[in-house]
C-alpha cells in the first residue's frame, strides 16, 4: 500500500528523512493539478525520476542560454539526428563540441535544482510508490550514475526556505513586472555580477516574473534571487499601475500577445482599467486560441455590463462565449439569465433555456435544471406545464415548501380557467404534504361547494324545459322515486369502515348507491361524501408516510451520525506511518458507538454496511492488538532488567513498527549503541553528562535510550580529541560507529590563504601564498620572518622544500629558487626547461625534479648549477624516489628509471605497463609495485622483469592510493575500503571500511596512515589508521573548502585550513 499525504500538514524535508531512515526504495511522486515530479530512493541516496528526452534538451537550452554552447552548432546538430536530445548529446559529445565535463557538471547541477525546486512547491500532494523503479502511465528513467545524499539535500532545500521567504518579500509574485530604473549609469550596472545582468538584460517593463523564468530556462529560485538584488540595489522598479494598460496596448501592436496578456493580468489583480481590462484580455487570449482562459475574461467583463444594466453588451458577450466554448454550462447559465431581463430579447429565452434543461437532466444535474426553470418561470409565469416541471425537480430534492407553493399556484390558474376540481387535485396534494394548512382545507370545501352550485344549476335548466313538457305525472313519479332514494341513502353506513380505515370501501359503498340510482338528484351530496371520505383518506395516507417518514429521517440521522463517527475512525487509521500517535482505545470506541447507531438504524443497508466494513472482526483484531502490545512491552522490560539490550532494542522497534498505535507505543524509548574509535569516549547530553543507574560515567561502547522517532542530540567528549556532536533516532541503524576529530597540537594563524603545502624547517615553516607570494613564518606563533614577492603573473608552485636555512621553491613561470631563510635573499635563481612538474627530491648533493619536457634533472643545493640532465621518455612524470643513492622515476606511460646520484648515469631501464597513476614503491628483493589508472595493483620484479601478482580495487576516477609502511602495502579505493597487502603473495589480509568516501592525497609514516576522505559535510577530511590493525585512530576535518592540504612533515601532519596551519601530532 502506497504512502500518501500533502505537504501542508508534512514538510517535504519530514518525508525525505523518513524515507530515507527506514531505508525505503521506490518512487516519491509529488504533484498538485497542474504539475508533477517524481524521486527515486534507494540505499545509496536519492536520484530524479525524469523524461529523459525533455531533462536533456532543458540541459542543452540551458547551456546555450548561458553562453556555454554555441546556439547555431545546437541548431545543426539537433536538425541532424532529427530533434532527438539524446543522439544530439551523443553526436556533439564525439564530435568534440560539448566537453563531457562541462555536460555531466551542467547534468548533475540541473537535477540537484530540480530537487531543490520541489522544497519551494506549495499545496501538493505527495505519493510513495515502495520497491518499484517505474510508475505507469509516468514516461521516466533512473540514472545510475547519479545519487544524492538526503541530508545534503534537506540542509541545502532548508536553507533556500528561509532566503525563499526574504526573497518572497521583495519580489511578491510570479504576476510582478519591473522596468529598470532610468536614472541608473552604466557605472552602477557594470558592478554586476553575470548572473544579475542577464537577468536584469530580460526586465523591459513587460514581462512579467513568470515570463522571464520561463524564457531565461534559470530555475524561480535564481531568478527571483536575481530580481531581489536588483530590486535591493534599485536598478529595477514597479511598473506603475497607471502604466499598464497603456503598455499592453503597445506589446499587443508590436506582437507581443502573451507579454500584453501578462500586463493585463496585473492590472485585473491590482483593480486597475476595469472592465475594459477584462475585455483586452479576453480578446489577447481567443487570438492566442486559449478559449478558456477567453471566456473566463468574457465572463467577468459581463459581470461588470450587468452591474450597468448594459444588457445588450452583456448579451452579446455572453453569446460570443457560447460560439467559442459551446461546452462551457457556465456561460449559458448566464446569457439565458441576461436573457430573462432583457425587453426584448434576441433570441427566445424559453427555447435556450429548454436546450439547458435537457442538457443537465441529461448529467444529472437537477439543482442547475430547477435555477434555469425558476428563471423562465420569471419570463412565463402562467406556464402550468413549466411549474409542473418545477414540482418534478423540487420533489427529488426534498424542497417541499417550494412544492406546496407550485401546487398552489397551478391550483389558482386551473380556477381562473374554470376547472374547479383540477384544483381541488393539487390542492389536496398540499394536503398529503401538510396536515397542518387548515386554509387550504377550507378552500377545498369552497371548490367542492362551487362545482356543486355550478352542476345544480345546469340540472335545475334541465328540469325545468322537462317540466315543461311532463311536469304532471312525471313529476309525481320523479317525486316518490326521489322519495325512495333519499330513504335508502339515510340507510347508508360509512362509519363501519371507516373505523376499520377501510377507506375503499366507504367510497365502493356509495358509488354502488349511485350506480343503483343513477337519476337521482342526491348525486351532489354523494359527491360531497365521497370527497370527505377522500380527504380523509389522503390524510390517513399522509399520517402514515409522516411516520413512515419519521422512521426513515431516524434512521438516516443514525446513519449519517454512524458514518460520521466511521469516518473518523478511518482517518485515524489512515495515516499510517506519518502519526504514531493515534489513541486505539478512543478507535475502540468509536467502532462500538458506530456498532450501537447500526443497531438503531435497523434497515438492510446498515446491516449491509457492517457486513461490508467487517466492523465485528475490526474490534476484534483491535482488542487482539492491545494484548499483542502490552505482551511485548512486558517482554521489553524483562529484557532490559536482564540488561539485553540488542533483543530490548529489536523488541522496541517492533512495537512500533508493528503496533504504533498501542496507548504509550511513542513514549517507548530504543535500545541505541553508540561505538566511538577511540573508545571510551564519555556521552553528554543537553549539557548533562549520562551515567548509568549505579551512578557510573557512561562511556563508548554503550547503550543509551533515544525515542522512536524524534532526533535527540548526544555530544561524545575525549580529552585529546574535539568535542563530537552526533543526532540520532532510535529507528536509525545500530550501532552507530563514529571516529572522533583529533584535537590540533596547535593552530598556527597566518591570516592569508595557501596554495601550497607547508615546508617545515628547525623553527620556520615556509608556504607559498596567492599572487605570486612566499611566506616564512614562525612555526610557534605564525609570526612572519619575511614575505618574497615574485615578479610579474609567475605564482608558486608545489610545496617549498626546506634544507637546513635554505628554502628551495618552484614557480609557474619555470623556474627553480633558493632563498636564505635568515634575511630571505635570494641564493640563486635557475631556469628549468619546460618547468617543474614534479615535487623536489633532496638528494645528498642536490635536489631533483622532474620537467614538463620529460626529463629529470639534478641541481647543486649550493649555487642551483645544474649538475645532469636524463630524458625520462614522457611528458607526465611520476613523483620521482631516492633509494640507495638512487633516483627513481617513472612516466605514466610505463617506463622506470634507475638513475645514478653521482653522474647522472642510467643504470637500469624498465619497461612498466602503460597508465601509472601512483608509484612505484620499491621493496625488498628488488620488487616494486605500482597503482594502475584502471585499479590494478601490480608487484614487479625487477630482476626477472616479469610481473609476480596483480589485484583488482575499486579507484575508479583515479580516486585511489597505494601506500606502504612497515613492510605492509595498503590500497584505499575510492569508496573509502582500506586493504592490507602481503607485499610477497598479494593476498588481502586485512581490509577496513571507513565511514566516508575517499577524496584527497594520502600518505603514511612509520607508524600510521593517513587517508584523505570527503565527510558528512562534502568537506575534506583526513583519518589516521594505526599500523599493522588498521584501527582508527582519529580523524579531522579540513573544513568546507575543495583543495584543502594536508601532508605529513617529521611527526607531524600538517593540515593547511582556511589561512591556518593545523598541527597534528
Amino acid at each position: 500500500m502506497a504512502l500518501k499525504g500533502d505537504l501542508t500538514s508534512v514538510g517535504l524535508a519530514d518525508v525525505f528523512q523518513m524515507l530515507a531512515l527506514n531505508q525505503k526504495v521506490g518512487i516519491l511522486s509529488i504533484f498538485d493539478a497542474d504539475h508533477w515530479r517524481a524521486l527515486y530512493f534507494d540505499r545509496r541516496g536519492v536520484t530524479l525520476y525524469y523524461n529523459e528526452h525533455v531533462f536533456l534538451d532543458r540541459l542543452l537550452d540551458g547551456l546555450m542560454q548561458r553562453g556555454q554552447l554555441v546556439g547555431e552548432n545546437l541548431d545543426v546538430f539537433r536538425r541532424e539526428n532529427s530533434g532527438d536530445p539524446i543522439a544530439t548529446v551523443e553526436s556533439m559529445l564525439g564530435a568534440g563540441v560539448l566537453a563531457e565535463e562541462l555536460f555531466l557538471d551542467g547534468f548533475r547541477e540541473q537535477m540537484e535544482e530540480d530537487v531543490y525546486d520541489l522544497f519551494l512547491w506549495e499545496n501538493v500532494h505527495w505519493e510513495f510508490h515502495e520497491g518499484v523503479d517505474e510508475l505507469e502511465g509516468r514516461e521516466g528513467v533512473i540514472n545510475e550514475n547519479f545519487f544524492l545524499s538526503p541530508d545534503s539535500l534537506v540542509m541545502e532545500a532548508a536553507r533556500r526556505l528561509d532566503e525563499w521567504a526574504f526573497l518572497r518579500e521583495q519580489v511578491p509574485g510570479p504576476l510582478e513586472i519591473y522596468e529598470p530604473d532610468p536614472s541608473i549609469d552604466a557605472g552602477t550596472v557594470s558592478e554586476l555580477d553575470d548572473f544579475s545582468l542577464s537577468v536584469l538584460d530580460f526586465v523591459d517593463g513587460r514581462r512579467n516574473v513568470a515570463r522571464i523564468i520561463e524564457m531565461s530556462g534559470v530555475t524561480p529560485f535564481h531568478v527571483y534571487k536575481g530580481l531581489s538584488q536588483l530590486v535591493t540595489e534599485g536598478l529595477i522598479l514597479p511598473v506603475p499601475d497607471t502604466s499598464l494598460l497603456d503598455m499592453a496596448n503597445s506589446c499587443i501592436g508590436e506582437g507581443r500577445v502573451e507579454d500584453g496578456i501578462y500586463l493585463l493580468e496585473k492590472a485585473i489583480q491590482n483593480q486597475v482599467g476595469l472592465p475594459d481590462a477584462y475585455l483586452m484580455a479576453a480578446q489577447g487570449y481567443e487570438t492566442q486560441d486559449e478559449y478558456a482562459k477567453a471566456v473566463y475574461h468574457y465572463k467577468l467583463y459581463s459581470n461588470a455590463c450587468v452591474e450597468e444594466y448594459e444588457w445588450g453588451l452583456a448579451e452579446g458577450t455572453l453569446s460570443h462565449c457560447v460560439d467559442l466554448l459551446p461546452t462551457d454550462l457556465d456561460v449559458r447559465e448566464r446569457w439565458l439569465r441576461v436573457l430573462a431581463q432583457m425587453e426584448s430579447p434576441p433570441i427566445d429565452p424559453m427555447e435556450v433555456g429548454r436546450k439547458l434543461i435537457d442538457i443537465f437532466l441529461d448529467l444529472d444535474e437537477t439543482d442547475r435544471a430547477r435555477q434555469v426553470l425558476e428563471t423562465l418561470l420569471q419570463v412565463a409565469p402562467e406556464d402550468i406545464e413549466l411549474k409542473k416541471s418545477l414540482v418534478t425537480i423540487h420533489s427529488k430534492a426534498g424542497d417541499q415548501k417550494r412544492v406546496m407553493e407550485l401546487y398552489e399556484s397551478i391550483a389558482q390558474d386551473l380556477v381562473q380557467q374554470k376547472d374547479p376540481i383540477g384544483a381541488v387535485r393539487y390542492l389536496q396534494k398540499i394536503l398529503m404534504l401538510d396536515r397542518t394548512r387548515k386554509d387550504i382545507s377550507d378552500r377545498v370545501k369552497q371548490l367542492y361547494v362551487m362545482d356543486e352550485r355550478y352542476r345544480s344549476r345546469r340540472r335545475s335548466v334541465a328540469l325545468a324545459f322537462a317540466g315543461i313538457f311532463c311536469f304532471g305525472a312525471i313529476g309525481v313519479l320523479f317525486y316518490l322515486y326521489e322519495q325512495h332514494v333519499q330513504s335508502v341513502f339515510r340507510t347508508l353506513d360509512p362509519e363501519t369502515f371507516i373505523a376499520e380505515r377501510n377507506y375503499d370501501g366507504a367510497i365502493k359503498l356509495y358509488r354502488d348507491f349511485q350506480r343503483e340510482y343513477p337519476l337521482s338528484l342526491i348525486s351532489g351530496e354523494i359527491d360531497v361524501a365521497i370527497a370527505g371520505i377522500e380527504a380523509k383518506k389522503q390524510e390517513y395516507v399522509a399520517e402514515k408516510k409522516r411516520l413512515a417518514a419519521d422512521r426513515r429521517k431516524a434512521a438516516k440521522r443514525n446513519r449519517t451520525l454512524y458514518r460520521r463517527i466511521y469516518a473518523q475512525y478511518e482517518a485515524m487509521s489512515s495515516v499510517g506511518g506519518l502519526d504514531r500517535r493515534i489513541d486505539l482505545e478512543r478507535a475502540i470506541d468509536l467502532l462500538e458507538e458506530v456498532a450501537e447507531l447500526i443497531e438503531k438504524a435497523g434497515e438492510p443497508q446498515d446491516f449491509n454496511f457492517r457486513k461490508e466494513k467487517e466492523i465485528e472482526a475490526a474490534l476484534r483484531d483491535q482488542r487482539n492488538y492491545l494484548v499483542q502490545a502490552r505482551s511485548l512491552r512486558e517482554k521489553l522490560g524483562a529484557a532490559l532488567a536482564a540488561g539485553n539490550f540488542e533483543d530490548a532494542r529489536q523488541i522496541a522497534i517492533r512495537m512500533h513498527e508493528e503496533y504504533p498505535h498501542a496507548n504509550n507505543t511513542h513514549k517507548t524509548l530504543v535500545p541505541m549503541q553508540f561505538c566511538s574509535q577511540p573508545s571510551g569516549a564519555e556521552l553528554w547530553s543537553k549539557g548533562v553528562q549520562l551515567v548509568d543507574d549505579t551512578g557510573k560515567v557512561v562511556r563508548t561502547p554503550a547503550y543509551v535510550q533515544v525515542p522512536y522517532e524524534e532526533v535527540v542530540r548526544f555530544e561524545l567528549r575525549m580529552d585529546g580529541y574535539e568535542p563530537l556532536e552526533i543526532a540520532t533516532t532510535g529507528k536509525a541503524k545500530s550501532p552507530r560507529r563514529v571516529v572522533l576529530p583529533v584535537r590540533p597540537e596547535r593552530v598556527i594563524p597566518l591570516g592569508e590563504e595557501v596554495v601550497t603545502g607547508v615546508a617545515v624547517g628547525q623553527e620556520l615553516g615556509v608556504v607559498g601564498l596567492k599572487e605570486g607570494r612566499l611566506l616564512a613564518f614562525s612555526m610557534k606563533d605564525g609570526q612572519a620572518k619575511f614575505r618574497l614577492r615574485l615578479p610579474g603573473l609567475d605564482e608558486v608552485q608545489g610545496t617549498p622544500l626546506v634544507n637546513k636555512d635554505q628554502a628551495v621553491f618552484a614557480t609557474s613561470g619555470g623556474l627553480l629558487c633558493a632563498l636564505n631563510l635568515k634575511d630571505g635573499k635570494s641564493s640563486w635563481t635557475a631556469q628549468v626547461p619546460g618547468g617543474v612538474q614534479t615535487r623536489i627530491l633532496k638528494m645528498s648533493g642536490g635536489a631533483v625534479v622532474g620537467t614538463g619536457s620529460g626529463e629529470l634533472r639534478y641541481y647543486s643545493l649550493r649555487d642551483g648549477e645544474p649538475i645532469w640532465t636524463v630524458p625520462v621518455g614522457g611528458a607526465a612524470l611520476l613523483p620521482p624516489l631516492s633509494f640507495q643513492d638512487r633516483v627513481w622515476v617513472a612516466n605514466r606511460e610505463g617506463q622506470l628509471l634507475c638513475v645514478a646520484e653521482d653522474d647522472g648515469e642510467i643504470v637500469d631501464r624498465w619497461e612498466l605497463p602503460q597508465g601509472l597513476h601512483q608509484g612505484p614503491i620499491l621493496l625488498p628483493e628488488s620488487k616494486c609495485a605500482y597503482l594502475l589508472s584502471d585499479g590494478r595493483v601490480q608487484s614487479y620484479s625487477l630482476r626477472e622483469r616479469r610481473v609476480l601478482w596483480e589485484k583488482k580495487f575499486d579507484t575508479y576516477g583515479g580516486r585511489g592510493h597505494l601506500l606502504f609502511a612497515q613492510g605492509w602495502l595498503f590500497v584505499a579505493d575510492r569508496k573509502g575500503v582500506v586493504y592490507r597487502i602481503d607485499p610477497g603473495k598479494g593476498a588481502i589480509e586485512l581490509e577496513r571500511a571507513l565511514l566516508d568516501p575517499l577524496d584527497g592525497a594520502s600518505f603514511a609514516s612509520d607508524q600510521r596512515i593517513y587517508v584523505g576522505t570527503q565527510g558528512e559535510d562534502r568537506g575534506p577530511r583526513i583519518v589516521a589508521l594505526r599500523v599493522p590493525d588498521l584501527e582508527i585512530c582519529w580523524s579531522y576535518s579540513l573544513g568546507k573548502r575543495r583543495g584543502a592540504k594536508a601532508e605529513l612533515q617529521g611527526r607531524s601532519v600538517l593540515a593547511e585550513i582556511d589561512g591556518k596551519v593545523h598541527v597534528l601530532r
